[in-house]
């Protein structure tokens, strides 16, 4: 089920323009079931993400904003 979806989500993308997709990185076996050419405009674009901080870093330009500031 979650595969149809993330599959729909990433074809809407490509309809609508989006050039920027971050996957959870266990999604990576589901991206066979894209078409082709929808990869192929997205190529360098997916992004797979192992944990949270992962998605912040690459959703916000500069790096997440939090991070400067945080004891980790």
């Amino acid at each position: 089920m979650f595969t149809i979806c993330m599959n729909m989500q990433i074809l809407a993308a490509h309809r609508y323009g989006i050039k920027r997709v971050i996957l959870p990185e266990r999604n990576v076996k589901n991206l066979v079931e894209v078409p082709s050419y929808v990869l192929a405009s997205l190529e360098k674009q997916i992004l797979l993400a192992k944990r949270m901080e992962d998605v912040l870093e690459e959703a916000f330009d500069g790096g997440c904003p939090w991070r400067l500031h945080a004891k980790l």
